[in-house]
């Protein structure tokens, strides 16, 4: 070690944490103990060829590592070559960015847009501009290029991890001194202020007209598939995750998905009569078939909703609900709505040959009286059905 004494080596090899921060405030740096040179990237120098050429004492090569002399304690290497930036003097590690890699402020859920690691910006670094104005954070990658990707993938995230990323400033970086969380159905919207006096707001999911889109798109994933609201609940609560509540799902099937539904109904319909029509006037005759679908099974049904399908295409060209009030009972609600279905296809002007029904004695009598010029036929399974116990009352 003695004949290392007096020796400098190149200040530009070492990183910032591999000097002693004891004595910054002496004209010349030391190095730590444990310190390794890991910096290759700078050079080359245009004094080194000199002194190769002239012998030239090796002082000169290489300029140290000098405390400023603006007094405002940062740290500065004099080559003009140096990569590093300025840094200021703190009791903890700084990391910096480049300037031209500024945070985004779009959803921090879309990859790359939010580092928590930065945890402050150098006062001293002359390329550091502060941005005083913050867009509201709510649009995703989709919507920045003008599209509503609303049938887009959909992530279950841990609230744990979610608010993590809402420590630093998506701007500058700094720690947010702020941050407020509303929780609406299932969409979470934060908004924070950082100590630079930056603010924004995130929410996990657009809106849509002042609603939450994700709100609507769950009423109509349980609505559109036939389920219901409190199979949904249970789940969300087996889960613990957030979901709209029950009065909620109802305004929403109300407002917007029954008439969604019937919307599309109605123009659908359009389309299978018109081209009903087509085919009548070629002669071809209309095959039906009908069945009528209770809210409860037995004798104490509210509603009755009767249906009447094309036996060809299996596509419903009719419906009719019906409450037992206005039929009299539970029992006569299908009855009367396939009566009220048969009128009003036959009212549009379509030529019925063959009605297909099931077995009850009710529908018999209405097509026996009312429409003797339609084919009655009924269908398999209820035949089966009868079939069977007529050989099982002979058999015993």
């Amino acid at each position: 070690m003695e004949m290392l004494k007096g020796k400098t080596i190149c200040s530009l090899h070492f990183k910032l944490e591999d000097f002693d921060g004891r004595l910054f405030g002496k004209i010349r740096s030391a190095l730590k103990p444990t310190a390794v040179p890991s910096v290759f990237a700078v050079g080359p120098f245009p004094d080194d060829e000199q002194a190769g050429a002239s012998n030239a004492p090796p002082a000169a090569k290489r300029s140290r590592l000098q405390n400023a002399a603006s007094g405002h304690g940062a740290l500065t290497l004099s080559a003009s070559s140096n990569p590093l930036k300025t840094f200021p003097l703190t009791s903890t590690p700084v990391k910096t960015f480049p300037s031209d890699q500024g945070l985004s402020t779009s959803c921090p859920d879309t990859p790359g847009t939010l580092d928590s690691s930065f945890s402050t910006v150098g006062e001293a670094d002359e390329n550091y501009q502060p941005n005083t104005t913050v867009t509201p954070t709510s649009t995703s990658s989709s919507e920045d290029e003008g599209i509503n990707d609303w049938h887009g993938k959909k992530i279950i995230v841990n609230e744990s991890c979610l608010m993590s990323l809402f420590k630093f400033c998506q701007m500058c970086g700094k720690p947010l001194s702020s941050k407020t969380v509303f929780d609406c159905g299932a969409q979470r919207k934060v908004t924070w202020t950082c100590l630079a006096g930056h603010s924004g707001t995130w929410t996990s999911s657009p809106e849509v007209r002042g609603m939450a889109e994700v709100n609507l798109l769950a009423a109509a994933a349980v609505q559109f598939r036939g389920g219901t609201y409190t199979e949904l609940s249970d789940w969300c609560k087996t889960m613990n995750v957030q979901m709209i509540a029950k009065t909620t799902f109802y305004e929403m099937q109300k407002a917007y998905l029954h008439p969604a539904i019937e919307d599309l109904y109605q123009q659908q319909r359009k389309e299978i009569m018109a081209r009903v029509y087509l085919e009548q006037e070629d002669g071809k005759k209309l095959h039906l078939s009908g069945d009528g679908r209770c809210d409860t099974p037995g004798f104490s049904a509210k509603y009755c909703h009767y249906t009447l399908m094309l036996d060809d295409t299996k596509e419903i060209i009719h419906t009719e609900l019906l409450q037992s009030t206005e039929a009299g009972s539970s029992v006569a609600m299908e009855p009367l709505g396939f009566k009220r279905g048969m009128k009003e296809i036959m009212g549009e002007g379509l030529d019925i040959e063959v009605m297909t029904t099931d077995r009850s004695t009710s529908i018999r009598k209405i097509m026996r009286e009312e429409f003797p010029n339609v084919q009655h036929e009924f269908d398999i399974w209820h035949t089966a059905k009868g079939l069977r116990k007529k050989i099982e009352e002979r058999s015993n």
